[in-house]
């Protein structure tokens, strides 16, 4: 039984020149720890990971123009790492176990309802959302301009 027809004048249907995936470059280990030390330093343990709408936001879903404006220092640490706004998971994971270990599990708990055990990745990715939403907005000049109409107060952000 033939459920779909076949295609005229093509051998295999679909796109004949699809964009190739480039994986994330890596990063310093290192220096990504010490940054997010650093500013969990800077911000103090109740504030450093509020991650605002980026708690509960998937990638696919829009920006919140507000809370990256909010979570411009986070940003800025981040990008000293890594200017392309491009850290795999498991990059962004450690970091997180690391300072759980050292402030205790509260610095998470306090923003996200889990288990102590999954604290670490829950932050990993509300962090790997911001990330993307970020390199969606600065990927050209409309999308910035987009975001920047969209923020309450006047932005003081920076592009990359």
């Amino acid at each position: 039984m033939v459920l779909m027809k076949a295609a005229k004048g093509r051998k295999n249907g679909g796109n004949s020149a699809p964009q190739k995936r480039q994986p994330f470059p890596e990063v310093d280990q290192e220096k990504l720890d010490e940054v997010l030390h650093n500013y969990c330093r800077s911000m103090g343990i109740k504030e450093a990971f509020n991650l605002y709408q980026y708690k509960n936001l998937q990638a696919q879903q829009a920006e919140s123009p507000n809370s990256i404006q909010k979570l411009t220092k986070l940003l800025d640490a981040l990008l000293t790492v890594t200017s392309t706004a491009k850290v795999k998971y498991k990059y962004l994971r450690q970091p997180f176990t690391l300072l759980t270990q050292t402030w205790g599990s509260e610095l998470l708990a306090a923003h996200w309802e889990a288990e102590t055990s999954l604290l670490p990745g829950r932050a990993a990715d509300a962090v790997g959302v911001l990330l993307k939403h970020w390199r969606r907005c600065a990927s050209s000049d409309v999308a910035w301009g987009k975001l920047i109409s969209k923020c309450e107060s006047a932005p003081r952000f920076w592009r990359c």
